[in-house]
């Protein structure tokens, strides 16, 4: 199971879901969406070329079917579906093609995309917070704190192993492996690799703007759609860095 954090520009998600589709398919065949002044240190995702070749598709369909002027938000309630008096008509774009939608969408405008085995993630923090499990990278408000300190200073090879030398060595020492000075620092490398492009994605997002958004993902599933699938229930923002989701069991 690996860990992921994608940083998306989630107000440009917003507007791209209310304009009018015909608007939206321009958009998107001239590249507007997406703003190159965006990308920066941390920040460097290409942008899905699959993903944005769903949606013009899509939209293209719903052109052909007269729709170009209603939006895609719009388009998701039963009373848009279609004109005229009498009982309201099943909606034009239904849940799960909505999602599907608007997870395109994500993927379109997501600069920042980084990911990791979660087992290598849960190392790292035993070593730097002192608990052996992703939930405080998944942003339990309680305890992401305990992070913010390593990743301020995860670019410092000096402040990283004046602040994390001892924990290391414990952590090698529990682990029945050397602990002299050489396999400490080796130790200690190896959490700043995990660390650094965490620090700077999330740096850029701050920087930018950006909604930086935590889930698991494994083989065979897709831990963003079940992430998308839990946030349209509207689960209240928590003042956490992260919005954390994946897989059900971590949010």
């Amino acid at each position: 199971m690996d860990l992921v954090l994608r940083a998306y520009d989630h107000l440009a998600v917003a507007r791209a879901e209310t304009l009018p589709v015909a608007r939206l398919l321009d958009a998107l065949n001239r590249g507007e969406l997406r703003s190159p002044a965006k990308q920066r240190a941390g920040l460097h995702t290409e942008e899905d070329v699959f993903a944005r070749e769903t949606v013009i598709e899509r939209l293209e369909s719903l052109i052909q079917e007269n729709r170009g002027e209603m939006s895609l938000a719009s388009l998701r309630t039963p009373t848009a579906a279609g004109p005229g008096p009498g009982s309201p008509q099943d909606a034009a774009i239904d849940a799960q093609e909505g999602l599907a939608l608007r997870e395109d969408l994500v993927r379109v405008l997501t600069y920042g995309l980084w990911r990791a085995p979660e087992s290598v993630v849960s190392h790292v923090l035993g070593i730097v917070s002192g608990r052996e499990d992703a939930a405080p990278l998944l942003g339990d408000p309680g305890t992401f704190a305990e992070l913010t300190t390593a990743l301020e200073v995860a670019q410092d090879d000096e402040a990283f192993a004046a602040r994390f030398g001892q924990s290391a060595r414990a952590s090698l020492k529990a682990a029945r492996k050397p602990a002299d000075p050489s396999a400490v620092t080796r130790e200690l490398t190896a959490c700043q690799q995990v660390l650094g492009p965490i620090a700077r994605l999330l740096h850029g997002a701050r920087t930018e703007g950006l909604r930086v958004i935590a889930y698991q993902d494994e083989p065979g599933a897709d831990g963003l759609t079940l992430f998308l699938s839990h946030d349209q229930e509207g689960t209240p923002e928590d003042g956490s860095p992260l919005r954390t989701g994946g897989n059900g069991h971590m949010r």
